[in-house]
């Protein structure tokens, strides 16, 4: 929910005459902040995504010279620029809007007569307002994933950043690893803006906040393409880091009183995509994943794994074979010896034997419903650790 400089600039542009002059394409970047900077040599101290002010005192009094500066704000990731025309800078060099205009970068105009002060504390101000409104809601979303309650109260607050009660939501989990190590928190906190720009879409109200150590994503009337088009730029956004991350998103729902189902929904396709090894796993494809989410209490599954596998685990411990492993190939290769026996460099009469000995030990013919159940409990098995 950062404010965009697009949205910052609107409801003063007209008080303080401040005129667009080149960079549309960059308007729906986030801001952070503003600051004033008159030397040709950009400060270190921009952290990025800063809307930058300028009398151009700083010795800016050739086309080459503001260029340069233009071009070395846009090197430390500022939002755009605003030169205050005046004694220092009278106008605009050509060469200037043209490069701001080929490479989106906002440039704006403000006569000499307004003073800065007037027009940053304005900007500073509907920023922290803004911030304070995203706290509002995160903490809004944060009670409806735990507690599956809606209040009437959280109406006003979603309505002020852009939320539409009759919209679609969804949610979206990401965990960002690093070898194999979750960072997600503290990579965040360091590139909230980043990952802003990446998993959310400037034309729609989005709330991105940390939960459980993992980056949830809350978007509206967002499509199956558009998600995948976010966790494809998130993956080459990664890529020169060596950085990689797993993603689960949800279905749809209408209203935000639907997120703690959706929240749930994108937790099982989180973790199916942490049991299979995948990156980006939509909920509607996790199969019978639903169902064994679906069940609340853990107990359950664990009977059934118990019921179904037990006798097998507990013959390949005290005998030292290997027919756990051989099922579950069988099962999962539709029955086929010839696949088990080529998986496993076995003679194919040896797999026969072992498939044969598993019948015995379980008491079963392994016939579809016996096979059925197997299945379950083998993935089952796979998820427990994550319920």
């Amino acid at each position: 929910m950062a404010i965009t400089l697009e949205k910052l600039c609107e409801s003063t542009a007209n008080k303080y005459n401040l005129k667009l002059i080149a960079g549309r394409e960059g308007l729906k970047n986030a801001i952070r902040w503003v600051h004033m900077v008159e030397d040709i040599e950009v400060p270190n101290f921009l952290h990025g995504n800063e809307l930058i002010f300028t009398t151009g005192i700083g010795r800016l009094d050739t086309a080459e010279k503001i260029l340069e500066f233009v071009k070395g704000l846009q090197a430390h990731n500022a939002v755009g620029l605003v030169m205050n025309l005046g004694p220092y800078i009278k106008k605009v060099p050509n060469v200037v809007i043209d490069y701001c205009e080929k490479n989106g970068f906002p440039l704006f105009t403000l006569p000499w007569k307004v003073k800065i002060i007037d027009i940053t504390y304005d900007f500073c101000r509907i920023i922290i307002e803004n911030e304070k409104s995203e706290v509002s809601a995160v903490e809004a979303f944060r009670h409806i994933m735990i507690r599956g309650e809606y209040k009437e109260e959280y109406d006003e607050t979603f309505k002020k950043m852009g939320f539409q009660t009759k919209s679609r939501y969804r949610v979206i989990l990401v965990d960002i690893l690093h070898r194999g190590r979750s960072i997600t928190e503290n990579f965040v906190n360091n590139n909230y803006i980043q990952l802003w720009k990446l998993l959310t879409k400037p034309t729609a109200a989005s709330a991105m906040f940390v939960m459980d150590g993992k980056l949830a994503v809350i978007r509206q009337n967002a499509s199956d393409s558009q998600l995948k088009k976010a966790a494809e730029a998130l993956d080459k956004g990664l890529e020169a880091g060596g950085i990689t991350f797993v993603m689960g998103i949800s279905g749809e729902e209408n209203g935000a009183q639907s997120v703690h189902e959706l929240y749930k929904e994108a937790e099982a396709a989180f973790y199916t995509a942490c049991a299979d090894g995948k990156q980006t796993v939509f909920y509607k494809n996790i199969g019978i994943n639903r169902l064994i989410f679906g069940v609340e209490n853990k107990r359950v599954l664990e009977s059934f794994v118990a019921d179904r596998l037990e006798p097998l685990m507990k013959y390949d411990a005290e005998n030292k074979t290997d027919y756990t492993q051989i099922l579950r190939l069988y099962l999962e290769s539709c029955g086929s010896i010839k696949t088990v026996a080529d998986r496993t460099n076995m003679h194919r009469n040896t797999i026969n034997y072992k498939i044969k000995q598993i019948r015995e030990i379980l008491g079963c013919e392994l016939n579809v419903e016996d096979k059925t159940e197997l299945l379950a409990a083998y993935r089952i098995t796979d998820l427990l650790k994550y319920l």
